[in-house]
């Protein structure tokens, strides 16, 4: 699947393409927060979704952390943001579930202030996005994403990797 670098200011100039974020979270002993999807066994990934009407996506990726794994914005802090924003299209076999091509998406890197036991995968008020959670290694958390993520996911992990040490 295709990997994109947009260096553009907005996604909107990509009017087929989803805007949303994405976050990369550093846990205990520098290792990463990787999430098993509910709906795809097997399936691993950051936390990650779309951008609201009126929300920056700073705002969005806070409520998507809340809403998918129970953490507020006081138990991580971001450490970078990816300078670009990076895309990927759907399968062809997703698309007709899709109201869009793909997503457009800023990524971030936090880091955990908290405690992983802070982690609440279900009853935060939202539909339940993940099963399961363990720690990883970035580079390992790239090649553990669904195919057509990968290439996205490889990209910000070579940037994040100074960082994530």
């Amino acid at each position: 699947m295709k990997k994109h670098t947009m260096p553009i200011s907005t996604p909107l100039e990509f009017p087929y393409f989803r805007a949303s974020v994405g976050g990369v979270i550093i846990g205990p002993k520098g290792k990463i927060l990787s999430f098993e999807r509910a709906d795809s066994k097997g399936s691993w990934q950051s936390v990650q979704g779309g951008i609201d009407p009126g929300e920056t996506p700073v705002q969005a990726l806070f409520r998507e952390i809340r809403e998918e794994i129970g953490l507020s914005s006081k138990q991580v802090t971001i450490i970078a943001e990816y300078p670009h924003w990076l895309a990927y299209e759907f399968p062809p076999s997703q698309m007709h579930h899709k109201k869009c091509a793909g997503q457009a998406q800023r990524w971030f890197l936090l880091t955990l202030t908290g405690s992983t036991t802070d982690i609440k995968l279900h009853g935060n008020g939202h539909k339940t996005e993940f099963q399961g959670w363990k720690m990883t290694t970035l580079r390992r958390h790239a090649e553990e994403v669904v195919g057509f993520k990968r290439e996205v996911y490889l990209e910000f992990s070579k940037y994040f990797r100074k960082y994530a040490r």
